[in-house]
């Protein structure tokens, strides 16, 4: 979400220009890749261009395909073999051993519904989005490179027209459920079916200094920050930072992407929070101190606490790397919650069995 928001603003402040724009879009990728599908860059006729959608590896290659695509005013679709030890091929030796899919489409700014504009349609949603992206079509009512946001089940009859398969609903509450993004190809169109899952949102409960190296670290990944803490009490760059501050944690809209960090470093404080924090269905709670005190808010609980409950509380809150100082520990938390809220090991991948990315 972090790369959208960027290329939402860009795309933005370059509305009223006479720069001509294009969308790059990672849609498909076999073997390794250091980025996934749905990476992307927009990227200006000035060459300039923001995001990104390898190492850096394609970009350059996908500058010139660019200025192909708006010369024909069409989407390409180009693929990107790195697999290959070819120079002549792209113009640089890859080696990354992955064939990379990537479709490259002219924006219209004059047209509402052009592809940045639908995924600015996204970042307001707390609810996951599926975007559909049509990469080829022989009918009439759709043609490559147009985007189009799932609304509803049925409503895509009236948005693809002659174009729309009953399938294709199917399919894309397949997609709601697993998270996994995939082409499909119908009678008569292909379709890139997009899963984009909304930011995160952390709700942090205390406002002493260690919140703000914590503060840092989530808004440079565009999570969503509330702060539960008195708001007289808090420092100035804590108020700058945090998206919302509240008093209570009921006054929290909580989702299946919110996580909680108990740090007020008071224990009746905490356990009360904890309390509250229980009752919700937030998966990730992260309680600083050592173990001990863990147990004890347990036991001083005022309703029993069940295996499950138990299994959503972190603490000590953190991956065990060491960390000292507020800046590393933010930085153990902020990693321990990616693992929890992606369901991986947290393990260093040197020892991971397969491809780094899940398939």
């Amino acid at each position: 979400m972090k790369e959208i928001t960027n290329i939402v603003e860009v795309y933005e402040s370059l509305k009223n220009t006479p720069a001509r724009l294009v969308l790059a879009t990672v849609i498909d990728i076999k073997g390794s890749s250091y980025r996934r599908t749905g990476a992307r860059m927009l990227i200006q006729d000035n060459g300039e261009y923001h995001g990104g959608i390898s190492g850096g590896c394609i970009e350059g290659n996908a500058l010139k395909k660019a200025h192909l695509a708006l010369s024909k005013n069409k989407a390409i679709e180009v693929t990107y073999d790195t697999s290959k030890d070819n120079e002549a091929e792209i113009g640089v030796s890859l080696g990354c051993n992955g064939v990379i899919s990537v479709l490259i489409t002219p924006i219209d700014i004059r047209d509402p519904n052009n592809a940045v504009e639908q995924l600015r349609s996204c970042l307001s949603s707390r609810e996951p989005t599926i975007l559909i992206t049509v990469l080829e079509s022989d009918g009439d009512s759709i043609e490559a490179g147009q985007v189009i946001k799932y609304i509803s089940e049925g409503a895509l009859e009236k948005q693809f027209g002659a174009g729309y398969q009953p399938e294709l609903d199917k399919d894309i509450q397949t997609i709601l459920a697993n998270g996994k993004s995939k082409i499909n190809v119908y009678k008569n169109c292909k379709l890139f079916l997009e899963h984009i899952p909304p930011s995160t949102q952390i709700v942090i409960m205390g406002g002493n200094y260690d919140v703000y190296p914590l503060l840092k670290i989530t808004d440079s990944l565009n999570w969503q920050s509330v702060i539960v803490a008195n708001p007289k009490r808090l420092a100035h760059n804590i108020h700058q930072l945090a998206n919302q501050v509240v008093t209570d944690f009921n006054d929290v809209n909580i989702d299946q992407f919110t996580v909680a960090i108990l740090m007020s470093h008071d224990y009746n404080a905490d356990l009360r929070n904890l309390e509250k924090v229980l009752k919700s269905d937030i998966k990730y709670i992260g309680l600083l101190g050592p173990a001990s005190r863990k147990q004890d808010m347990l036991a001083d609980m005022p309703f029993t606490i069940n295996k499950s409950d138990e299994d959503r509380i972190f603490g000590p809150a953190g991956l065990d790397l060491g960390a000292s100082q507020p800046e590393e520990i933010a930085i153990s938390i902020v990693a321990e919650v990616l693992s929890v809220m992606r369901q991986r090991p947290g393990t260093s991948l040197r020892d991971r069995q397969g491809p780094i990315y899940d398939r």
